[in-house]
This record gives structure tokens, C-alpha cells and sequence, in this order.
């Protein structure tokens, strides 16, 4: 199982809005961190407010879909993800933040935050990174990274 490289958790209602499935803690803080050859993460549509700080670990993960979810902000954990190319927070309503060690995911080409309306806080210097589909309040240049 510690070879598994994508995991996608498929919520059982039909609407991403319902946000009425539960992912038990065994999964989030006992399975997860043991997959560390994880490429591709999706726990969109669960009930999930928190994540496990061990999911820095997931050195490998290039995509994480979190869209969805009740999730308030991001570890600090998840600044150690450098292969991080895709970040999927979109419809997360409960966001208020993002750790300042986003700025470290050097690879990160994708951060989707749309419909993210109670997000406050963004990091100093995510503009350094060079992201190319980013959320609507933010422009984007393919050269410079991003600008307000």
C-alpha cells in the first residue's frame, strides 16, 4: 500500500456543495502520511476541516484537490511539498488563510481559489512564484508570476 501513488477519495453524494461525506481520522492521520510515494491526492467533497501536519511528508505529491471541503486553513507542513504543481481549493468556503510557506512550493503552476470568499490572508511573496491559473482577483503573467 506504500507504493499507492494516487489516491482519490469519492464522495458518496452527487453534489459538491452537500460537503455531507465523512472521511474517518484513520484515513487522514494514520493512512495518508504512511503513502509517501503519493503522487496525486483528491479529498474533494468531504467533511474535512483540519488536515494532519504529517502531510508535509507527502514529499512526491504534484496534485491536491482539497475543492470542497470545510477545511480553514493549511498547515504549515504544507510549505515542504516542493513537487507541488497543482492546488485545488476552490468552493472551500471556511478558508480564512494561507500558511506563509505556500511561497515555498517552487514547482506550484496551479492554485485554484475561486469561490474561497472568507479568504483573508495571502502570503507576502506568493507573487514570486510563478503560477499561471490562479484565482479571478489576481492577474496573471506567464513570465513574472502574479501581481494585485
Amino acid at each position: 500500500m506504500e507504493s499507492l501513488r494516487t489516491f482519490m477519495a469519492l464522495p458518496i453524494h452527487t453534489s459538491p456543495w452537500a460537503g455531507s461525506s465523512y472521511l474517518s481520522n484513520n484515513v487522514l492521520q494514520g493512512l495518508l502520511p504512511s503513502l509517501v510515494r503519493l503522487r496525486v491526492l483528491s479529498l474533494s467533497g468531504y467533511c474535512i476541516e483540519e488536515l494532519p501536519h504529517q502531510i508535509g511528508g507527502l514529499i512526491h505529491l504534484r496534485y491536491f484537490n482539497l475543492s470542497y471541503t470545510r477545511i480553514k486553513s493549511l498547515p504549515d507542513s504544507v510549505g515542504s511539498l516542493f513537487s507541488m504543481q497543482t492546488l485545488i481549493l476552490h468552493g472551500c468556503k471556511n478558508l480564512v488563510k494561507l500558511p506563509q510557506a505556500i511561497e515555498n512550493l517552487i514547482n506550484l503552476h496551479v492554485l485554484d481559489l475561486t469561490d474561497t470568499e472568507n479568504l483573508t490572508e495571502m502570503p507576502m511573496h506568493l507573487g514570486n512564484l510563478k503560477i499561471y491559473r490562479f484565482c479571478p482577483n489576481f492577474l496573471c503573467r506567464r513570465t513574472g508570476g502574479l501581481t494585485s
